[in-house]
């Protein structure tokens, strides 16, 4: 199917085809939907999760974090300046190519972890991720209004449809990336040598600085630098074979998706329309120190995701948008609450993976209504309202590692829960307006109908 098969009109209509040929249509859209899900799912994946390990694997110099903060850097300047632009010249589908391309160069990078690699590459990752981040949800909604031509209900449920399996689908690629990285790091790591367990007196003086074990746990980490240099001296990396091999593997499992996308995946012009009705929607004892169980928690957040991902389309087609939108503000305000006072002790450790069921849950409603509002509100420059959005995000998170050694987790919960309500005061003034806009707009189509007619008269 290609881009000519797109509807240029300004009212949806159902295409007039024989029966069999509109459920084979139909499954060649689905065909293709899965098809851009999978290459998502195996390529942004295996992307996130080395994201997620850059502060693990590559600790010396602090080469991880400045690479991540590089690369957002890179994301946001290229978000406000390029992207849009980039997009427009190679079209969606081989602009999604490209970055998809960069992501493979990213995971090649960490088999020579040097800071005169890892920056530059940063920089490329974070131009190649502001496409991508830009594309994804645009491309629900082109399978959304492909499936619209010719199914039984509006082509803005489909785009629902799409829109909430995909994210559900996109989630299970990290955990699927979890599982193999939680694997062979773990299954190759070395065991800390007993000699630097006692190295200075390291044991005794955590005690001595912790007081208590879980003392500096919770909403009480602050971050104090003579407890996190004591936990760095005990900490073992992972070995360098273990590396190469995750790293090999990644970037085997890239290129397959990166060749499914090129081969399989619809290609649309920019220059075709988007119909969208106005419906549119730390540590636990001192062994866990050279365990790496980053896994197991984005294991436990994602697993969620995809459940609420799943639902989520539904919940906002049957109740709204609004009340989805409020549901999640509830979910997460009692996910901050449980995190401010939640106290670290033996029988409370399992507690941890309680907040990331929860903040994988509201991650999910919060995915899919930022997307239907979007969709929603800039229906004609879906490129660049894509892109300004990617650029939000992605100044967030630059914000969040900015400040995440400076302040206790205390009062990084305070201010989330400030930018919570906030957010959600502003998404109200912008919601007046806009149905303030729609009834001005209905109102002149209306007066323009009631002209050609009296000119008909």
């Amino acid at each position: 199917m290609d881009s000519d098969n797109i509807i240029n009109k300004d009212e949806a209509e159902p295409i007039s085809v024989d029966h069999n040929l509109k459920h084979k249509n139909i499954r060649k859209i689905a065909f293709q939907f899965y098809a851009f899900a999978l290459g998502c799912l195996l390529c942004q994946g295996t992307t996130m999760s080395v994201s997620s390990l850059q502060s693990s694997i590559n600790i010396q110099q602090s080469i991880g974090t400045k690479t991540l903060g590089s690369s957002k850097l890179a994301s946001v300047l290229a978000g406000l300046f390029c992207t849009p632009l980039l997009i427009r010249k190679l079209g969606y589908k081989w602009a999604l190519v490209l970055g998809e391309a960069i992501a493979i160069i990213f995971v090649a990078a960490n088999f020579y972890p040097a800071p005169y690699v890892m920056i530059p590459v940063g920089i490329l990752h974070g131009i190649g991720s502001s496409l991508v981040w830009t594309i994804l949800p645009i491309y629900n909604l082109i399978f959304g209004q492909l499936h619209g031509s010719y199914g039984r209900k509006h082509y803005d449920y489909y785009g629902r449809k799409y829109t909430s399996q995909f994210y559900a689908i996109l989630r299970s690629g990290r955990i699927f990336a979890s599982i193999i990285s939680y694997g062979v790091l773990y299954g190759t790591r070395q065991e800390l040598p007993k000699e630097s367990a006692t190295k200075n007196g390291t044991d005794s003086s955590i005690e001595t600085l912790l007081g208590e074990k879980y003392e500096n746990c919770g909403a009480n980490d602050c971050q104090d630098p003579n407890v996190t240099i004591s936990t760095l001296d005990k900490y073992v990396p992972p070995n360098a074979l273990s590396i190469y091999l995750l790293m090999g593997t990644f970037c085997v499992i890239n290129v397959f998706a990166v060749v499914v996308h090129a081969k399989f995946l619809v290609n649309v012009k920019v220059t075709d329309k988007i119909l969208v009705s106005d419906g549119m929607p730390t540590k636990n004892g001192n062994d866990d120190v050279v365990k790496s169980k980053v896994g197991l928690v984005l294991i436990a957040h994602d697993l969620f995701y995809i459940l609420a991902s799943l639902v989520s389309g539904k919940i906002i087609g049957f109740l709204g948008r609004n009340f989805t939108i409020a549901f999640a503000m509830a979910l997460d305000i009692s996910n901050y609450l449980f995190c401010k006072f939640w106290k670290a002790n033996e029988n409370t450790t399992g507690l941890v993976y309680l907040a990331f069921v929860g903040f994988g849950a509201s991650d999910a409603l919060w995915k899919n209504c930022s997307v239907s509002i979007y969709s929603d509100y800039f229906r004609k420059e879906r490129e660049i309202s894509f892109s300004v959005r990617n650029v939000c995000i992605t100044i967030g998170v630059t914000i969040g590692y900015l400040w995440s050694p400076l302040l206790c987790v205390g009062v990084k919960i305070y201010i989330q829960l400030i930018l919570l309500i906030v957010s959600i005061l502003t998404y109200g003034v912008a919601e007046f307006i806009y149905k303030k806009e729609r009834i001005t707009n209905i109102e002149s189509s209306d007066d323009m109908g009631n002209e050609k007619t009296k000119d008909i008269l």
